[in-house]
């Protein structure tokens, strides 16, 4: 048990001893993932409780004994934030809206991490913590108005756009690079042309989770480069040159 102080993310690991190399790999799906971080982290709200209780999460494992982890993500870069926090209200916890306030690590993108059995789990994200501060799941992908998973496994959701049945793509880091930086088609099934406003620069694509799946230093201000191998899913595209550098989403079908 720890006292810390509240409305902060708190990164941790266990040991099985005393000694560094005794501690252990956290999973993917657990980890913070933010500036190449490995650890576990937390998002502490004093509104949710006085104690917080994370369960018993088994040694290098992603949740506790008979549970699953389901990771909730939002990008909220459209919209103003609400003061008051953004938040995932579910149907296995009664639908509070103030109950699970959620981290963005980094460009507007908000999490939460639970620990629940598997199942059909419907959720929908909220812009604050009050009923009405829900966003409008579009027809085409809700189910009683609300977002659906089937969960089966541990698993990382994408980062829906609020109020939005797909990712927020592109997305740059910086918008006055926008106009310099191209790249197409977005989604594509492999083959991605990239332009760059500089001859050379290094290219390099992440999974969501922070894995490094293909880097390459380029010599040509536009070219085509082959990710039909990846699996299908959403990708960082990251592009960097001595002057400017600048962060694409790409949905791999």
């Amino acid at each position: 048990m720890a006292d810390l102080p509240a409305f902060a993310k708190y990164e941790y690991k266990f040991i099985n001893g005393d000694q560094s190399y005794e501690v252990e790999v956290v999973p993917e799906e657990s980890r913070a993932n933010y500036n190449f971080s490995d650890n576990r982290w937390i998002y502490v709200d004093s509104l949710s409780d006085d104690t917080l209780d994370i369960g018993a999460i088994l040694f290098s494992s992603n949740a506790p004994a008979g549970k699953t982890l389901i990771r909730y993500k939002v990008d909220m870069q459209s919209y103003t934030e609400s003061a008051n926090g953004i938040h995932v209200a579910t149907n296995y916890q009664g639908w509070n809206a103030a109950t699970d306030r959620m981290y963005s690590f980094s460009n507007h993108v908000f999490e939460s991490i639970h620990y629940v059995n598997t199942g059909s789990i419907e959720y929908k994200f909220f812009n604050g913590n009050q009923t009405a501060d829900s966003e409008s799941v579009p027809f085409s992908c809700s189910i009683n108005g609300n977002r659906l998973e089937n969960l089966t496994a541990d698993k990382v959701l994408n980062s829906w756009c609020f109020s939005s049945c797909s990712v927020c793509i592109p997305l740059s880091t910086n918008l006055q690079e926008k106009v310099s930086w191209f790249i197409a088609p977005n989604p594509s099934n492999g083959p991605l042309t990239i332009q760059s406003p500089e001859q050379e620069f290094d290219l390099t694509v992440q999974t969501i989770g922070g894995q490094v799946v293909y880097s390459e230093h380029m010599t040509s201000k536009r070219s085509t480069v082959n990710l039909e191998y990846l699996t299908q899913g959403l990708y960082l595209i990251h592009l960097k040159s001595s002057e400017h550098s600048t962060t694409f989403k790409w949905l791999h079908q």
